[in-house]
């Protein structure tokens, strides 16, 4: 996070919060607000000894004969009794050192308690007050140098993020001993500089505060009753301040627990591949998102890459499914590993490698219509039995179809026929639920009608919403995937007619049949961004949240009911970007022909692909 994109109330802990991701500052900021006021100012310990002059203030009539004018003892030497009378008259002349101020020692000390009692949230607390003492000691022009309870005589600097990580990593399982203050003070006697601050954090502190050289401040932590945030008692001196802390969302702390400050990919998530990737079609995500496949600009074919790595932690290999001269995709989608295409050949439209699922004659635009070039190709959601397999795909009249698999009886004798059976018209979108389920949206007599689709038929299960005005087939919807339909309504969101190049969405969550007058809301995007999917339960509650892309195109973000999280930044702008609702992923392809994965919600990259950057000549990609 940018210093510009913090709040005001956070531009002091600036430097510390941009080591963070947006989303995890933003949780730490409140930790920040409350614990800053309860720190007091800081009150370094006062150095011993005599204080060195360091020039000059004035002349006076008083002071010690070290100080006195060298004319003034010339005088004692040429005319002694004058000497005498002027000293006896307080008129000599004495020089009025300017004493070098008594400076509190800068150097602030913090030693955490580590063991078992501060493990979880008390850990976050802590975590919030190694920021604290940091920029008091920048501050104060001095330094914070931290500690392990568990480890006397052994400090760390705080100056930077690895720094922090380290500490993060400072985990002990044996609680603190009795003697190992008394260790840690010895210690810091010894040293050189003393320190003008130390902070003792943790649980079991009596004893501490009854040793001979007690710490300047001590700060006790524990859970709060029935886990309801953190309890915070901070003393100094005669002081006692007390407070209980609410705690960043689950997901959140442990990312700062773990020291996952930014979103990272391993090595293995990244690809150099020598070909040239396509950006006339948007990239197509595997249903259990272990594969991601991209069209390719200098073959006729799709490249298909590896999202993460196998049981056995080893990578796994890049694939190429290419179609012949004369053959044009008109969907594809991936069964299992495979990705699986329908093409249309010169006079006949069947699956690429699959003669088993059997070819048809090109049907009438009147029945299936599939023009080639769009810029996506539409999604094959398969529908698995025992016996046979069934393809779904939505076609540009926005006719549902059903490419079923010939009999074992119809290949036996050879003629394996395959073809399309229609399930419904006026369907706006099509999502899988589990193997051999699906569910659709259709407009139906104004209203939008989610239906499940099994093996092949519609089913009786079906919600039917209003909307303020009637349901036309040029309303978008978009539909969160995943078993939770098993259970019953997830939600959907719905495009509304609104402003040119701004989109208007009203969102129908999972409660809205309970409550349809008082649950859905509406969300007004700024001009240019876009909404390009949905999901449910991005957090631990049932909550949707669109996912959008920003207007300068580098930027995604999950649009929640009351907030807006920035879920990744793209180094380069993207060209095409698309979402699988089921494995939660999201694949862009930059203008400079890069493949990138990212995980929802949490951003992380999953999968970066390098390959060669060339101009496409057809410019049939953009827009």
């Amino acid at each position: 996070m940018s210093t510009q994109q913090l709040p005001p109330a956070l531009q002091p802990w600036a430097p510390w919060l941009n080591w963070f991701q947006p989303e995890l500052a933003a949780q730490l900021g409140p930790l920040l607000i409350r614990l800053h006021p309860l720190l007091g100012r800081f009150r370094g310990q006062r150095q011993g000894g005599s204080p060195e002059p360091v020039g000059v203030d004035d002349l006076r009539r008083r002071g010690a004969y070290q100080h006195l004018l060298p004319s003034e003892w010339l005088l004692a030497t040429e005319l002694p009794d004058e000497f005498l009378r002027r000293a006896a008259g307080g008129e000599h002349l004495f020089l009025s050192p300017r004493p070098k101020a008594q400076e509190a020692d800068r150097l602030i000390v913090a030693v955490f308690d580590t063991g078992p009692w501060q493990l979880g949230a008390p850990r976050l607390v802590q975590l919030a007050l190694w920021i604290l003492l940091a920029r008091r000691a920048v501050e104060a022009d001095g330094e914070l140098r931290w500690g392990v309870w568990q480890q006397p005589g052994l400090w760390h600097s705080a100056s930077s993020a690895n720094d922090l990580k380290q500490w993060l990593a400072q985990r002990r399982f044996e609680p603190v001993a009795n003697d190992q203050w008394e260790q840690w003070s010895q210690w810091l006697a010894e040293q050189q500089a003393g320190a003008g601050e130390c902070w003792l954090i943790g649980h079991g502190l009596d004893a501490a505060r009854r040793a001979p050289k007690p710490p300047t401040h001590t700060v006790r932590l524990r859970p709060g009753l029935h886990g309801a945030g953190v309890e915070l008692q901070l003393r100094h001196g005669a002081m006692l301040r007390e407070t209980q802390l609410p705690l960043p969302q689950e997901a959140r702390g442990a990312s700062l627990l773990m020291g996952r400050f930014q979103p990272e990919a391993l090595p293995a998530a990244h690809w150099q591949d020598a070909v040239q990737l396509s950006l006339r079609y948007d990239p197509v995500i595997s249903t259990h998102g272990h594969r991601v496949a991209v069209p390719l600009l200098d073959h006729r074919g799709a490249a298909v890459y590896p999202v993460g790595s196998d049981n056995h932690g080893k990578r796994r290999k890049s694939s190429r499914v290419e179609w012949g001269q004369g053959q044009e995709p008109l969907a594809a989608g991936f069964h299992g590993k495979h990705l699986r295409v329908l093409v249309s050949r010169t006079a006949e439209l069947g699956f690429l490698a699959q003669p088993e699922m059997g070819t048809m004659a090109r049907p009438p635009g009147e029945s299936f219509a599939m023009p080639p070039g769009r810029g996506v190709l539409p999604s094959l959601t398969w529908l698995h039995t025992q016996n046979r397999r069934r393809a779904l795909v939505l076609d540009a009249e926005h006719r549902l179809q059903c490419w079923v698999e010939p009999t074992p009886e119809m290949k036996k004798t050879g003629a394996v026929v395959g073809g399309f059976e229609l399930v419904d018209t006026r369907v706006l979108a099509v999502t899988s639920v589990a193997e051999g389920e699906a569910i659709y949206a259709a407009v139906h007599g104004g209203q939008l009608v989610i239906r499940f689709v099994k093996h092949l038929k519609p089913e009786a299960r079906c919600y039917n919403f209003s909307i303020d005005t009637a349901a036309t087939l040029k309303t978008k919807v978009l539909l969160p995937a995943g078993r939770q339909w098993l259970r019953g309504f997830v939600g959907f969101a719905a495009h509304l007619e609104s402003a040119p190049k701004q989109e208007k969405w009203r969102m129908f969550p999972p409660d809205a049949k309970a409550q349809p007058d008082h649950d859905r809301w509406d969300v007004a995007l700024e001009p240019g961004v876009r909404a390009i999917g949905l999901i449910a339960g991005a957090t631990r509650t049932d909550e949707l949240a669109l996912v959008l892309m920003h207007s300068n195109r580098r930027e995604f973000m999950l649009r929640f009911r009351d907030r807006l999280q920035l879920l990744y930044r793209s180094p380069a702008p993207a060209q095409r970007a698309s979402m699988c609702a089921n494995s939660r992923l999201l694949a862009i392809l930059t203008q400079d022909k890069q493949l990138l994965v990212v995980t929802i919600p949490d951003g992380s990259l999953r999968l970066a692909v390098h390959t060669r950057h060339e101009p496409e000549s057809d410019g049939r990609y953009a827009g």
